[in-house]
């Protein structure tokens, strides 16, 4: 094969490398069960083009995205317009959407420990619906801010400062 017809196949391969969507079985190392795969999100979903393009980012930054699955977190605040957990080589986390050019930019997040809990409540824009309005958690949460995605990993400063540092937040 000549050196043209190998450059030829591997910018054909390196082009759906970056346009397909992450998936376990795209070559991509599976770390998802069947069960997981069943809330797979898919072409079609409203979330699918911000989940995915949230995935070329951390592909390109290094991270292997197992698979994207719709997460229990739809709905948290008022106009989402979809949630994504993301499993990566390097741990999981969710990720919840805002319709462009909305944003988490107003949004407060507050902390207190209380009782070994840590206890997050919100303020500000978007707001928290009805019951969202504080969460419970054992561990200490990261909340990450980055266009119109909010990035939320439960007890992983590792992977809370990767994702930073891919995502170019603070």
């Amino acid at each position: 094969m000549s050196n043209r017809m190998l450059l030829v196949l591997l910018a054909m391969c390196l082009a759906t490398l970056y346009t397909a969507p992450p998936r376990a079985g795209s070559g991509q190392s599976s770390g998802c069960s069947d069960r997981d795969l069943a809330a797979e999100i898919k072409p079609g979903s409203l979330v699918y083009a911000d989940a995915n393009e949230l995935a070329k980012t951390l592909v390109a930054g290094g991270f292997v995205v197992k698979c994207m699955l719709h997460s229990t977190m739809q709905g948290m605040f008022e106009g989402m317009s979809g949630d994504a957990l993301y499993r990566t080589d390097r741990g999981d986390f969710v990720a919840l959407f805002m319709p462009k050019p909305k944003n988490f930019e107003s949004l407060e997040i507050i902390e207190k420990l209380e009782k070994s809990r840590y206890i997050y409540s919100f303020r500000g824009d978007p707001k928290p619906r009805g019951e969202n309005r504080s969460v419970d958690s054992s561990r200490p949460e990261y909340f990450i801010k980055h266009a119109n995605q909010l990035l939320i990993l439960w007890g992983d400063s590792q992977l809370a400062e990767s994702l930073r540092k891919v995502l170019g937040s603070s």
